[in-house]
Protein backbone atom coordinates (compact mmCIF):
# COMPACT_ATOMS: atom_id res chain seq x y z
CA UNK A 1 0.00 0.00 0.00
CA UNK A 2 1.19 3.48 -0.74
CA UNK A 3 1.35 6.23 1.88
CA UNK A 4 1.37 10.05 1.26
CA UNK A 5 1.99 11.89 3.91
CA UNK A 6 -0.79 15.36 4.01
CA UNK A 7 2.36 17.59 4.56
CA UNK A 8 4.30 16.23 0.85
CA UNK A 9 3.59 17.49 -2.79
CA UNK A 10 4.07 14.53 -5.54
CA UNK A 11 4.45 16.07 -8.88
CA UNK A 12 1.83 16.25 -11.36
CA UNK A 13 2.63 13.37 -13.18
CA UNK A 14 2.61 11.11 -10.28
CA UNK A 15 -0.45 12.53 -9.30
CA UNK A 16 -2.48 11.37 -12.93
CA UNK A 17 -1.12 8.35 -13.06
CA UNK A 18 -2.19 7.45 -9.34
CA UNK A 19 -5.68 8.52 -10.30
CA UNK A 20 -5.61 7.13 -13.94
CA UNK A 21 -4.45 3.93 -12.63
CA UNK A 22 -7.35 3.58 -9.11
CA UNK A 23 -9.85 4.70 -12.00
CA UNK A 24 -8.94 1.90 -14.53
CA UNK A 25 -9.48 -0.29 -11.46
CA UNK A 26 -12.69 1.01 -10.17
CA UNK A 27 -14.21 0.71 -13.75
CA UNK A 28 -12.96 -2.97 -14.32
CA UNK A 29 -10.58 -1.80 -17.40
CA UNK A 30 -7.66 -3.22 -16.25
CA UNK A 31 -6.30 -4.88 -19.41
CA UNK A 32 -3.03 -4.35 -21.57
CA UNK A 33 -5.37 -3.45 -24.80
CA UNK A 34 -5.56 0.11 -23.65
CA UNK A 35 -4.45 3.30 -25.82
CA UNK A 36 -1.54 5.51 -25.39
CA UNK A 37 -1.49 9.31 -25.66
CA UNK A 38 1.84 11.17 -26.33
CA UNK A 39 1.29 15.04 -25.65
CA UNK A 40 3.01 18.08 -26.67
CA UNK A 41 2.88 21.42 -24.84
CA UNK A 42 0.75 20.75 -21.98
CA UNK A 43 -0.49 17.36 -20.79
CA UNK A 44 -3.96 15.72 -22.54
CA UNK A 45 -5.98 18.26 -20.48
CA UNK A 46 -4.89 21.12 -21.12
CA UNK A 47 -5.86 23.29 -23.91
CA UNK A 48 -2.39 23.69 -24.88
CA UNK A 49 -1.75 20.27 -25.23
CA UNK A 50 -0.77 19.08 -28.60
CA UNK A 51 -1.49 15.12 -29.21
CA UNK A 52 1.53 14.11 -31.07
CA UNK A 53 1.19 10.02 -31.33
CA UNK A 54 -1.42 7.20 -30.25
CA UNK A 55 -0.15 3.57 -30.04
CA UNK A 56 -3.50 1.30 -30.74
CA UNK A 57 -2.54 -2.21 -29.82
CA UNK A 58 -6.57 -2.77 -30.65
CA UNK A 59 -6.30 -1.28 -33.83
CA UNK A 60 -2.85 -2.31 -34.05
CA UNK A 61 -1.28 0.95 -35.61
CA UNK A 62 0.69 3.26 -34.53
CA UNK A 63 -0.25 7.41 -35.99
CA UNK A 64 2.07 9.83 -35.11
CA UNK A 65 1.39 13.45 -36.43
CA UNK A 66 4.02 16.14 -37.42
Amino acid sequence: MLQISLDSLIPKSEALALASVNLERLLGLCNNATDLIAVEKGTIFDFSGKVVGVISPLRGVVDLTS
